[in-house]
């Protein structure tokens, strides 16, 4: 088996003459880490590291005379608070001489005090045995191999992490790789930024740009590139990678968790998020044009119902401005309306018609669960002044963008038959 390679892991030991042969192991295997040492804590990040996937802690963090369950829970929660973001899912190792003494206290811990931070799954290794390893890495892939055996779909993400990262890393040396290493080498790679944000934004508006906005322009196009990668690096990394198994398990999918998925794929909503982009979707108190869609659109038995339950029902504004536009600062922003429906919605309880996507799933507006669905025949144009100091929310991937638009493509331009 291999070690994901995307750089977080983090080993925990105040004694460095013992975890030395581990960190070197990790550097001969090509494996970046993060070691901290300080048994007082001050080597350790002001904010926590994103996506850590592998801890390895020594669980003699107190001396034996200060030994209490209070100090060990208090000593390693320090840590973890200081370096793991909460829930993030991780293998934690304990490494240590008295993995028995400690590790009875610190699981009761994770289900209270520290719950935040529980492990995907733990696992104790004896450190006397890897300290005397020839390859104290090689010792930890064999403790590993029967957990990652039991969670091989954990043990995939890894690697596809680590496929991405190397994407990243493929496409940052292609591009810096065009041009000689010499004195204009930075002179000639800001003309190729250049070249990128002016394919973005065309001639005659680049002039508009600062610099920090042809950089965000270039990069767009940069990222559309970053697909292509993925893909390949991805095929590469999964020819190494075993895994069985894959059907589905007793009833599938629970509702919570299938709205918490499809939240995931058709929506972004981890900031606030800023600035005008296509797929920003504005999320209102029932507006007279949303009232105007809930009575057309949703069937009045439904309609009766829906007020009998006193759902909750708001109006939504989706941005679907093509990216040329904003790039080009026209100054004005494209809207398609619609409503969401705090409800399971049925798509028998709406009307017939092509003027409506009612294909969206269920996804979270607010930790709420919600319906949601836009009708063509409200579409207009809004100054992008009016939306640009709003707070945004949530904002709908591309491809679900894309899907509106053609279907809006499609319901404009059907040209319809007359029939005797």
């Amino acid at each position: 088996m291999k070690i994901p390679s995307n750089g977080k892991v983090i080993v925990f030991d105040d004694k460095y003459d013992q975890i030395a042969n581990l960190l070197k192991s990790l550097s001969q295997e090509k494996i970046p880490y993060l070691y901290y040492q300080d048994e007082a804590g001050s080597d350790l990040p002001d904010v926590p590291v994103r996506n850590v996937r592998l801890v390895i802690l020594d669980l003699q963090l107190v001396s034996d005379q200060n030994f209490s369950e209070e100090n060990i829970v208090s000593s390693v929660g320090a840590r973890f608070e200081r370096t793991l973001e909460p829930n993030v899912p991780y293998i934690l190792i304990y490494w240590s001489t008295k993995a028995k003494k400690y590790q009875t206290i610190l699981e009761k811990s994770f289900e209270d005090r520290l719950s935040q931070f529980t492990p995907l799954v733990s696992v104790s290794m004896k450190k006397s045995e890897a300290l005397k390893a020839n390859n104290p890495v090689e010792f930890i892939k064999n403790e590993l191999k029967q957990i990652t055996e039991e969670f091989s779909s954990y043990y995939t993400m890894g690697m596809w992490e680590s496929a991405v990262n190397d994407a990243a890393g493929s496409i940052t040396n292609s591009l810096i790789n065009i041009f000689d290493r010499q004195k204009n080498w930075d002179k000639n790679f800001k003309n190729l930024i250049y070249s990128l944000a002016l394919a973005e934004i065309g001639k005659s508006h680049l002039p508009e740009y600062s610099d920090n906005e042809k950089l965000k322009a270039a990069i767009s196009v940069i990222n559309s590139m970053f697909i292509d990668s993925i893909d390949l690096e991805t095929d590469k990394a999964f020819s190494e990678v075993e895994i069985t198994d894959i059907k589905q398990g007793g009833n599938g999918l629970s509702k919570e968790a299938r709205i918490s998925l499809n939240s995931k794929l058709h929506a972004l909503n981890d900031s606030p998020l800023k600035g005008l982009v296509r797929g920003n979707l504005y999320v209102e108190e029932l507006n007279p044009i949303g009232k105007k869609i809930f009575k057309e659109d949703v069937k009045a038995t439904f309609q009766e119902s829906l007020k009998k339950e006193k759902t909750k029902i708001k109006s939504l504004k989706l941005d679907i401005t093509p990216a040329c536009d904003y790039a080009q600062k026209k100054g004005y922003s494209r809207i398609l309306h619609g409503i969401a429906i705090a409800a399971d919605v049925e798509r028998k309880n709406l009307q017939d018609g092509e003027y409506m996507y009612k294909q969206s799933p269920t996804i979270l507006i607010g930790g709420e669960p919600y319906f949601i669905f836009f009708d063509f025949r409200y579409l207009d144009s809004l100054d992008s002044s009016t939306l640009s100091t709003t707070t945004v929310n949530l904002r709908l991937r591309l491809n679900i963008i894309l899907d509106i638009q053609a279907q809006i493509s499609h319901n404009f331009n059907r040209p319809g038959i007359v029939t005797i």
